[in-house]
């Protein structure tokens, strides 16, 4: 009897590729953003992750290739390709050359990938970006470069999130990790300002707004200020003349002096509600 070849076993065959460029993404993408020190921002699904709140995410290309896909309307301003000829052997964990790409320079220097599935999708090629910045290297563990299916993938995530400083220095070293986090906040240095802060020339108008109804204010104060004092000289001179003889009057008539000297107190207390205090006691 023949043996009958199975097709489909054939076709799961030949997408084992396919699984392992799948998982391998997820579960390397996680071993280098845990490395380098960020924060998963996004779902397991995607490799996006952030450096104090400055997103970034993370493209692996394996078997010696430096060329990538990516969608332009999806992808943070600042990239990190992972890109290594070593292929699963033994316990040699495999060796990511790190890259940092800038979108902006990645959609100039791309071309429309072919297919048709995922219209907007770019080729893009790492050599062909002229600003391309040479990060470093992640050494990724053997027991991860082989998992293909998706419950032996989760639960490698789940190891990932348990790994310790320690464990996690062997995938990173420091240098890489400084020029990665460096790279990444630089994005920061790069955008616009999107707080709610003043433009310059609000922020210049601003002031002079507040400022400009005090100075009237005052001006208001000082011209009805002296209007007053005018009219209380006027006002308080004649009370004044007409009531000082009245008090010598009364020095002849009585010895009492504090008696006498009470009036023209009361008279100045009078001229102090009309703003003259002073010039009374003057």
């Amino acid at each position: 009897m023949n043996k009958t070849i199975n097709p489909f076993e054939l076709k799961f065959r030949s997408c084992l590729p396919g699984l392992r460029a799948n998982t391998g993404g997820k579960i390397d993408g996680a071993l280098v953003g845990r490395a380098c020190g960020a924060e998963r921002t996004g779902g397991e699904s995607d490799n996006l992750w952030g450096i104090d709140g400055q997103s970034f995410r993370s493209h692996f290309v394996n078997g010696g290739k430096s060329t990538f896909t990516l969608n332009p309307a999806t992808e943070p301003p600042r990239l990190i390709v992972a890109l290594t000829k070593d292929k699963p052997e033994g316990d040699k964990p495999l060796r990511y050359w790190l890259y940092g790409l800038r979108l902006g320079a990645c959609t100039q220097a791309g071309r429309p990938a072919k297919s048709k599935s995922a219209p907007g999708r770019l080729t893009i090629s790492v050599g062909q970006i002229p600003d391309r910045i040479e990060l470093g290297y992640a050494d990724v563990p053997a027991q991860y470069a082989m998992i293909t299916t998706v419950p032996d993938r989760d639960a490698a995530l789940g190891r990932i999130d348990q790994m310790t400083a320690e464990e996690l220095s062997t995938i990173m070293g420091a240098t890489t990790r400084e020029k990665i986090r460096a790279f990444v906040l630089a994005g920061r240095e790069a955008a616009p300002a999107t707080g709610p802060t003043l433009s310059p020339g609000v922020e210049a108008v601003a002031p002079e707004v507040e400022r400009e109804p005090a100075e009237s204010e005052l001006a208001h104060a000082a011209e009805s200020g002296s209007e007053m004092v005018q009219a209380t000289e006027t006002v308080s001179a004649e009370p004044v003349s007409e009531k000082v003889p009245t008090a010598d009057q009364t020095l002849g008539e009585s010895e009492d002096a504090p008696a006498v000297d009470q009036e023209p107190v009361e008279s100045a207390i009078d001229g102090d509600a009309d703003g003259s205090t002073n010039e009374s006691a003057a």
